[in-house]
């Protein structure tokens, strides 16, 4: 593979051009060698060369989705190691975010760099981006027992990053694959953190104990009763577990929280299984780094991202998105409204100062005129139409997930599904239009639940 120093000369010539590696073609641009088409999770090219004691100095590029997060002092340092899980969002630990018992989620306190290997200089493939929201899990304290549970947190990104060679994210594992935080398998640990032994509450002197170099070593899965045994702290062992080696030679310390702890599959992908969370020391004989499960949180990280990913779910006409929910005249609105207006609009800010936008139309419509969020969840089902579950008529949710702000619907169904749900009709499929129910490419009749099919359907009543 090309050297980062002709990559450096490249750029500064501005040339443009191809290089081919593993049977795929790449395009060098500023952002590094991006790849024509989608790059897929826990993939890298480079090879291996946090809190690493005794690790290796990586590769650059060897672990792409590494991200430093720095948090603002004086100027901004480097505080927390982060695994990047999509071009928009960045798993770490929560206790990254406090300062002793106070949560500090001031988004204006942190930054996120990308594509960072030394810390020391402003590197041509680094992509420095702000964070839009933090969010921790609300399992985490701080302080207490079990230890450090659910020391988990997500940072949405201000924009997406750019991906390329040095610039990838780590595939999250499946659930219905199971915890692969099984004892005795190996994983890798990444990181800038401190690079020598330390005592239990023992704390660096200087800087230069740190790592400017990202650093990787690899650390072998423990028992749970071993992990409970070495362990002076009460902890989860549903929720973390413990690696290392009981020599203490190898070891994740001070300056890697945050970072993952990854596995590569049969498939050659890697994945992250934890996160470095905390120890007692660093590199001390008989005692292991704590990390903490991704397994268990799946949902939770899914859950956010999806939810924060639809957070504009209405916009007005003209592409900007609606402060939902809003406050007019003294009445809180959960969608776009008719109130003193002849089509449905809506607020610009939380509470109406005059900026304010037609929305585009409503599929469905409430009897009062507010939009219905169309798909909603209720009771853990997601509805694509009106429904009368649990009501005697058609009725919506104001939100996407339903918080108790809901409408009757205007339209009576025309047609539902044996599942009682609300056909959308008329509805297009294929390009045609259907005005009812339809036996198109199905042995019975059948409707799309959208005005335009995206795969949600049922079979007519």
């Amino acid at each position: 593979m090309m050297s980062s120093a002709v990559c450096n000369v490249a750029l500064g010539m501005f040339a443009v051009m191809l290089m081919f590696s593993q049977g795929m073609m790449f395009l060098i641009s500023p952002q590094g060698i991006k790849r024509a088409g989608t790059i897929d999770c826990g993939q890298r090219l480079a090879g291996p060369g946090g809190r690493i004691v005794n690790g290796r100095v990586s590769q650059r590029g060897s672990w792409p989705w590494q991200i430093a997060i720095y948090k603002k002092g004086k100027v901004f340092h480097f505080h927390c190691g982060g695994a990047l899980i999509s071009r928009r969002w960045v798993l770490t630990a929560a206790h990254c975010f406090y300062g002793g018992k106070d949560l500090m989620n001031n988004t204006d306190l942190y930054q996120i760099k990308a594509g960072d290997f030394n810390l020391t200089v402003k590197e041509t493939f680094q992509q420095d981006i702000s964070p839009k929201k933090i969010f921790v899990h609300p399992r985490f304290q701080p302080i207490g027992e079990p230890y450090f549970d659910g020391d988990i947190a997500l940072v949405k990104l201000s924009t997406e990053v750019e991906l390329g060679v040095f610039v990838r994210t780590v595939c999250l594992p499946e659930k219905r694959e199971g915890d692969l935080a099984v004892p005795n398998s190996r994983g890798i640990v990444a990181g800038w953190g401190g690079t020598r032994p330390l005592k239990h509450y023992e704390r660096f002197s200087h800087g230069k104990e740190l790592s400017n170099i990202l650093r990787h070593t690899s650390l072998k899965i423990q028992s749970d009763h071993l992990c409970k045994n070495k362990s002076s702290l009460q902890f989860n062992s549903k929720t973390a577990f413990c690696a290392g080696d009981r020599n203490g030679d190898r070891d994740s310390c001070f300056g890697d929280s945050g970072g993952g702890f990854v596995r590569e599959k049969k498939n050659l992908k890697w994945v992250v299984v934890g996160i470095v969370s905390w120890g007692w020391g660093c590199a001390q004989k008989d005692k292991y780094g704590y990390y903490t499960r991704i397994h268990p949180f799946l949902d939770w990280i899914r859950e956010t991202m999806e939810t924060e990913d639809f957070e504009c779910s209405h916009n007005t006409t003209d592409g900007q998105c609606c402060s939902i929910p809003f406050t007019y005249n003294g009445v809180n609105y959960h969608s776009c409204t008719t109130a003193n207006h002849s089509r449905p609009w809506c607020s610009l800010d939380s509470t109406y100062k005059g900026k304010w936008g037609n929305c585009v139309e409503c599929s469905l419509k409430t009897t009062v005129g507010q939009c219905c969020s169309i798909p909603f969840t209720y009771n853990g089902v997601t509805h694509h139409a009106c429904t009368t579950a649990n009501h005697n008529r058609q009725w919506c949710s104001l939100d996407s997930t339903y918080q108790g702000n809901w409408g009757n619907c205007v339209v009576q169904c025309l047609q539902k599904t044996t599942g009682g749900l609300c056909c959308s009709i008329p509805f297009t499929y294929k390009g045609v239009k259907y005005s009812s129910c339809t036996t198109a490419y199905h042995y019975r009749l059948w409707c799309s639940l959208d005005s335009t099919y995206s795969g949600n359907w049922g079979n007519c009543a």
